[in-house]
């Protein structure tokens, strides 16, 4: 219980800082936009000395906006990937239990067919009996097979968290390399 409250504390941390880092992204792209609008406007008008002082005061602002952009970025990718491996690991234990219930009811399966159905008769004394065994087996297959559609919908979403770590990984590349050629 006390894992579980701090993952769920360190879950809500990430959360937080990732709608930090998206907040931050929204900023330094607004400023981006009015400095290329400056950009924009200053070519519009004649080309002075201090026309172009204030084009390229622009142009480094802008880059230096871009790399602080990436940089961010990065950043707010690194906690995704955080909170990516930490929902793998949450479905690979999910997986785990699963694994382990099926194992259970399938020991308790072949327990139950190596009695012979005139075993089964002889070893209940009534037929109510015989019929309330013979549910219990139906309401054991039940089990069984919903607890194999579980894992396997568990598998599914494993693979597309994966899938989506993949992504991200290759994101971060990208922007890296964004990140290198701006500076």
């Amino acid at each position: 219980i006390w894992i579980m409250s701090v993952a769920f504390c360190f879950a809500d941390n990430l959360k937080q800082a990732l709608q930090e880092k998206t907040s931050q992204l929204q900023e330094i792209n607004r400023q981006l936009q009015e400095t290329q609008q400056n950009i924009v406007e200053t070519e519009g008008q004649s080309r002075s000395l201090k026309q172009e002082l204030i084009k390229i005061s622009s142009n480094v602002k802008q880059l230096n906006l871009g790399i602080k952009s990436s940089e961010i970025n990065i950043e707010k990718l690194g906690l995704e990937m955080e909170s990516l491996q930490i929902d793998i690991r949450n479905i690979k234990n999910k997986i785990q239990q699963k694994r382990g219930t099926i194992v259970r009811l399938l020991r308790e399966l072949q327990e139950k067919d190596h009695e012979t159905m005139v075993m089964a008769l002889f070893k209940n004394k009534s037929i109510s009996a015989n019929i309330a065994e013979a549910m219990n087996v139906s309401a054991f297959n039940s089990d069984l097979s919903e607890n194999i559609s579980q894992l396997k919908d568990l598998q599914d979403q494993l693979g597309d968290k994966l899938n989506q770590t993949t992504n991200k990984k290759k994101s971060i590349e990208s922007e890296h390399q964004t990140l290198t050629i701006r500076k």
